[in-house]
């Protein structure tokens, strides 16, 4: 079964530091800065605005990034029960076209740090 991913970018404040972060779209549990604080060792983490969305991802529509941090120098972190599923769905660049691509293809290409992002009911 495959997932339909949520990707959003992340920064740190103890550095410039940006992430991609990928997560279930549909997941019961809910994103949790908290726990992507823990997990990337940073003292704070918020969602990046608009404004510096358009600047990272100029070849992306806004809200359509898709889950490749190392193509614009960004590192890339899975919600970890995305690991578990064959295949995940993404937006291609765009909000009109998406990818589906084998997790295990994704992981190869990408070899994203995996943690905990989102709690589960």
């Amino acid at each position: 079964m495959g997932a339909e991913t949520e990707v959003g970018l992340t920064r740190t404040a103890d550095s410039p530091a940006r992430v991609v972060a990928v997560a279930d779209r549909f997941a019961s549990g809910a994103a949790d800065l908290a726990r992507a604080r823990q997990a990337l060792s940073a003292r704070k983490v918020e969602l990046a605005p608009e404004s510096e969305l358009r600047t990272l991802f100029p070849d992306c529509e806004l809200g359509a990034v898709p889950p490749f941090g190392s193509e614009y120098g960004l590192t890339t972190v899975v919600d970890e029960p995305l690991t578990h599923d064959d295949y995940i769905v993404f937006d291609g660049n765009s909000h009109h076209e998406a990818i589906s691509m084998s997790y295990g293809d994704f992981a190869a290409i990408e070899h994203p740090r995996i943690a905990e992002l989102s709690h589960r009911n």
